[in-house]
C-alpha cells in the first residue's frame, strides 16, 4: 500500500497538482453522476465507485505517489481496498473526498467528460452553470415540448447565427445571450434523439466551440425520465437567416 498516508482539503490537493509529479498516480473512485458535474483531473484513472477493473492498466504497478479522488457515499477504507485489490504500492498515498469544483482554474482546469446523462443534466440546470442548447426546429418545439431550462438555436440557422449575428442581434432573434467559444465546456447540446446534436456540434467546432458536450438521449430520453418540460410559444413568422 503506502508508507503514509494522509487526507487532504483542497488546497492541499491544488499545491500536489501544481507540482506536476512524473512518479505520481491519480486514482478516481467517484461516480458517474459526479464525473460528469464536477469533472475530472486529466491524466487521473477511473474506477467508478470504487470497484476494480479486471483489465486495469495499473496492476501491480508501484510509484512514489498515489493520489485518490473520492466521492461521496465512499471511505477512506473503501478507496484503501481498491488500490489493494490493484496491487499498487506507494511511498506516499493522499486522499481527497470533496467537489473538484472548489479549485477549478485556480489555477487546475478540470476536464469536462464529452457526454452527460439525465441525472447530472438535472443537476447542472438546477444549479444554473451551464447552458443547454436545443437544435431542433422551433415547430417541434411547439409541438412536442422544449427541456424546462433549456435555449433553442435550430440546427439549419448554425454556423450563420454565429458568423452573421451580433451580439445584440444575437439576443433580439434568440432571447439570451450570445455564448462565447471560450464558454464552450459549459455549453450541453441537446435534440430529440442525439443525431442533430453530433452535426452541431460539427458545425460550431470550426468557429472555436471545441469543448461542446452533449445529452446523447436528448428529448426523448429526458421524456422517459419524466424530465420537467414544456410546451414552447415560439413565433414562426421571422426572418430567414
Amino acid at each position: 500500500m503506502a508508507n503514509r498516508s494522509e487526507t487532504i482539503d483542497a488546497s492541499g490537493l491544488q499545491e500536489l497538482l501544481q507540482r506536476g509529479r512524473e512518479d505520481q498516480i491519480i486514482i478516481d473512485c467517484r461516480s458517474e453522476l459526479e464525473r460528469e458535474v464536477q469533472g475530472y483531473i486529466e491524466g487521473s484513472h477511473w474506477y467508478e465507485e470504487c470497484k476494480a477493473n479486471e483489465a486495469s492498466e495499473l496492476k501491480g504497478r508501484s510509484t512514489e505517489h498515489i493520489l485518490c479522488i473520492r466521492g461521496k457515499g465512499f471511505t477512506k477504507k473503501d478507496a484503501q481496498e481498491l488500490i489493494q485489490s490493484l496491487g499498487l504500492s506507494a511511498s506516499k498515498y493522499d486522499d481527497f473526498s470533496g467537489d473538484l469544483r472548489e479549485l477549478d482554474g485556480n489555477p487546475v482546469a478540470l476536464t469536462k467528460t464529452r457526454f452527460v446523462h439525465f441525472d447530472a443534466l438535472t443537476t447542472l440546470l438546477n444549479e444554473g452553470d451551464i447552458l443547454l442548447l436545443d437544435v431542433r426546429n422551433r415547430t417541434e418545439l411547439n409541438e412536442v415540448g422544449q427541456i424546462q431550462g433549456s435555449v433553442c438555436v435550430p440546427l439549419h440557422e448554425i454556423p450563420l447565427a454565429f458568423t452573421q449575428l451580433n451580439d445584440e442581434a444575437f439576443k433580439e432573434r434568440y432571447g439570451f445571450k450570445k455564448p462565447k467559444p471560450e464558454d464552450s465546456n459549459n455549453i450541453i447540446l441537446t435534440c430529440r434523439s442525439g443525431r442533430r446534436v453530433l452535426v452541431a456540434d460539427e458545425k460550431m467546432m470550426p468557429l472555436g466551440f471545441e469543448n461542446l458536450r452533449i445529452y446523447s438521449g436528448s428529448f426523448n430520453d429526458w421524456s422517459k425520465n419524466n424530465g420537467d418540460a414544456f410546451k414552447a410559444s415560439f413565433d414562426l413568422d421571422y426572418d430567414i437567416l
